[in-house]
């Protein structure tokens, strides 16, 4: 076991963590139990996969938003952007709040 590894052992992880234990992606560093990024609704039609968001997480603002389009910078814990092509009409990138 290494030195860092020996540190951490049993200390609870604050930063980003990825598929954090129950196959769900926390991006906060919390411990709460509910998703924050949709990877497998990429490629899918994008009214389909609001819809999807919606129905899983209702207390998030969900906004369809044009590939390539200008957005704020600001990071909001209430929202998911869902970036889609306007030629095909689908999700161009997984959905994340933010």
């Amino acid at each position: 076991m290494c030195v860092l590894s020996v540190a951490l052992a049993g200390k609870k992880h604050h930063g980003n963590m990825e598929n954090a234990g129950n196959g769900q992606t926390n991006l906060s560093g919390g411990t709460h139990n509910f998703r924050e990024k949709w990877v497998e609704l990429r490629e899918t039609d994008v009214e389909e996969a609001m819809g999807k968001i919606k129905e899983e997480r209702p207390e998030l603002t969900v906004i369809k938003v044009l590939h390539g389009s200008m957005v704020t910078m600001d990071f909001r814990t209430d929202r998911v952007r869902v970036y889609y092509d306007k030629d095909s009409g689908r999700v161009t990138s997984a959905p994340k709040v933010g």
